[in-house]
């Protein structure tokens, strides 16, 4: 099983976005990519399926988004509700006036059917650049889901939350996370902090268990996949 995890940057290649597909589908040929900043050609081939949500639905020139492409693995989309619930109880209004506040167009995700018959959640996302509007916070719980060290909450942070709960099944949680241990160099803000919370819940670095050496394991996690030990 091949996995790919990608952020694509529509917004500042667009120019070169089709060799960047074909360069993935031909060179890398994932049976699952997790894709964020992308859009998907219409050339696609029909053999592969992909899941794709618009970041700005209500933008005409930002059209790019969140996938999460299968090659020849049937997919069935999957709803994360008790995330969309909470986000929802921000405000009637919060998606509109914060896309923080939104998880369509960052998150992607479905059960996917493995080749011997059992089914995965996979979950494509992209933790914006910015955190929820503080505001928005002010008479939610937040117990469990803020970091100690880090002065705001970010859509990944109660992503994790929730999906914590479902680490009874198979999961795989893969993107574009904006969290860098480096960027707790040279005052920690809470980066380290995320990655050592996760797995204290349970959840296995890919990245780091299978592509990162011994002695730079704490460098070098923006991107990674997450999945329950076995």
């Amino acid at each position: 099983m091949r996995l790919a995890t990608w952020n694509m940057g529509y917004w500042g290649h667009a120019g070169t976005h089709d060799a960047g597909w074909r360069w993935l589908l031909d060179e890398l040929s994932p049976d699952i990519a997790l894709l964020q900043e992308c859009v998907v050609p219409r050339w696609l081939s029909k053999r592969y399926t992909v899941l794709f949500d618009r970041a700005y639905p209500h933008s005409k020139r930002q059209v790019w988004g969140t996938a999460l492409l299968t090659n020849d693995l049937p997919v069935v989309p999957a709803r994360l509700e008790e995330v969309e619930a909470w986000l929802s109880a921000l405000g009637d209004d919060a998606q509109q006036k914060c896309s923080a506040a939104r998880l369509g167009g960052w998150c992607v995700s479905a059960d996917v059917s493995m080749p011997d018959g059992s089914s995965v959640l996979v979950v494509s996302v992209h933790n914006q650049s910015f955190p929820i509007a503080r505001n928005l916070l002010s008479e939610t719980d937040l117990t469990g889901i803020k970091l100690a060290l880090n002065r705001d909450v970010w859509l990944l942070d109660v992503l994790f939350y929730f999906v914590k709960h479902r680490l009874a099944r198979p999961l795989l949680v893969g993107g574009d996370f904006n969290y860098s241990r480096l960027l707790d160099e040279p005052t920690p803000r809470g980066n380290a902090e995320f990655f050592d919370r996760l797995e204290s819940e349970g959840f296995v670095s890919l990245h780091r268990r299978n592509t990162v050496s011994e002695s730079s394991k704490s460098k070098n996690e923006t991107e990674c996949a997450l999945d329950p030990p076995s």
